[in-house]
């Protein structure tokens, strides 16, 4: 009988998110007859906890207390490190850039193949969360990508990014999309409450920060409600982040109280969608973003713009929902419209991008390739 791959999984937390959700995805679907996998989380917290198997044991690479002031980051690695030596890992795989910078050092340090998953234009990383000085940074992530056995980008467009960004070969980066429990997906849309505003609800979520676009949309909604008819409009916004603040003091400075509601972060988007009339990604950069699969994967019309990575390839160019330039308040503003005025059309679009979604993102389809470029970074 062939031995079962010990499999670590590493990620910041289990905070809900898109990245979070994907490796909860991978651990319950993973074929157990080939793979043990083991769960490893920089700090153990998120509401996502709860929704991991029972079978998979829960490590924390942070240690209580570091040895030294400033020291924490250099004490998880090392802990990290350690649970590969002692559990014996054959494969490590760790999604989010700042997890690839943690793992690239803890598989130096205890030599362990390792897949990278990508998820966002490396560009945007980098100035998000890039030390000083910089260019020792840059060289770091670098090494820290090339380092990996393989790299994989959830989209088209990603791939090509991380070619570019970190110079890596074109043999070491695939495309790799993301996968999605639909069955699960649509048994949690069914615990929407019912609506009880019979206003156009408009949806967004996700991250907020100054390149999800937040603003531009918030603009054009202003621009709706000051019309002569003024629409009955509600703008819903899921999710927080660090532009949050700035966010809520443009809504106050538009006079756009009544028409926007922050929800804050939810334990199940998928009944948001549910209940939404137009889900809405306004961002300036994305890699695979989940949150347009999710709601077309609803049966919830889309508008997005069409951003370097990830929703042209997710829309079929345009066939499955809306694409608009980056950035162009007016063009959204003139989307929003031509939904109010033929919310049937959009539907119709939104029913074929069901059916594609669901046939291209299944879980079916995506993890036994995943599980395939695993085994062959083993060897």
């Amino acid at each position: 009988m062939t031995r079962r791959l010990r499999l670590l999984c590493y990620i910041g937390s289990l905070d809900p998110g898109g990245a979070e959700r994907q490796v909860v995805t991978l651990l319950k679907h993973i074929d157990r007859a080939a793979f043990e996998p083991i769960l490893l989380l920089a700090h153990r917290q998120g509401a996502l906890l709860a929704d991991v198997p029972a079978d998979v044991p829960v490590w924390c690479a942070t240690p209580e207390r570091a040895a030294w002031p400033g020291m924490s980051r250099w004490a998880r690695i090392r802990q990290f490190a350690r649970i590969l030596a002692e559990q014996r890992i054959d494969v490590v795989y760790d999604r989010t850039y700042l997890a690839t910078l943690d793992a690239a050092v803890a598989c130096w340090l205890r030599p362990t193949p390792r897949v990278s998953a990508a998820v966002a234009d490396p560009a945007v990383q980098f100035r998000m969360y890039a030390k000083r000085p910089r260019w020792l940074w840059r060289r770091f992530s670098r090494w820290a990508y090339r380092s990996a056995t393989r790299v994989l980008a959830n989209s088209e467009g990603l791939r090509q990014q991380m070619l570019d960004g970190w110079q890596l070969s074109a043999e070491q980066v695939l495309t790799q999309p993301n996968a999605y429990d639909f069955a699960e997906m649509e048994r949690l849309s069914t615990q929407a409450e019912t609506r009880t505003d019979s206003r156009t609800v408009l949806l967004t979520v996700g991250r907020i920060d100054a390149d999800k676009g937040h603003a531009d949309l918030l603009r054009a909604l202003a621009a709706i409600v000051q019309q002569p008819d003024r629409p009955e409009i509600l703008w819903r916004i899921v999710g927080t982040g660090p532009a949050l603040p700035e966010l809520r003091q443009l809504v106050d400075a538009l006079k756009l109280t009544e028409h926007v509601v922050f929800a804050g972060v939810v334990a199940n988007p998928y009944a948001e969608y549910q209940r939404a009339d137009l889900f809405c990604l306004p961002s300036q950069t994305e890699g695979l973003p989940n949150v347009l699969i999710e709601a077309l994967a609803c049966g919830t019309p889309v508008l997005s713009t069409d951003c370097p990575s990830g929703p042209r390839e997710i829309l079929a160019g345009g066939e499955y929902g809306r694409l608009v330039p980056v950035r162009d308040v007016a063009a959204l503003t003139r989307a929003i419209q031509d939904f109010l005025h033929d919310p049937a059309a959009w539907r119709e679009q939104a029913a074929r991008g069901q059916v594609s979604v669901r046939a291209r993102y299944a879980v079916a389809t995506v993890i036994p390739r995943l599980e395939q470029i695993l085994r062959d970074a083993v060897g």
